[in-house]
């Protein structure tokens, strides 16, 4: 992001322990699950214990990413599964763009915070 200031050595980001998480990121509790997710489309595709609607949304204007943690656990495909969902979907799984919401479902609160 344009608005994002460091101060400090990048090297601790670097050498940051992940504690097997494949991203660190800032928990943003101004914001829930439930803001973007539709739930009952949600319960309705097999998903109904799988996510709690009130976690906190993850700001990725930040993000430390263990890359080989990110493959290993096929995150990326896991946001493009959610996106193919959404397209075939007959509801709209989720509002508030299209970026933030699959990538919420995907990392499902496996973050370091």
């Amino acid at each position: 992001d344009t608005d994002v200031l460091i101060l400090g050595d990048l090297l601790e980001l670097q050498t940051l322990d992940m504690q097997g998480h494949s991203c660190a990121a800032v928990p943003y509790c101004l914001q829930r699950m439930e803001d973007y997710i539709n739930f009952d489309v949600l319960a309705s595709l097999g998903f109904r214990e799988v996510y709690d609607r009130k976690a906190c949304i993850v700001n990725r204007g930040l993000l430390v990413i263990d890359v080989a943690k990110w493959n290993a656990k096929g995150m990326t495909e896991d946001i493009e599964a959610w996106m193919g969902r959404y397209a075939s979907s007959e509801k709209d799984l989720w509002v508030g763009g299209m970026s933030q919401p699959p990538w919420l479902l995907a990392m499902n609160g496996d973050f370091l915070p």
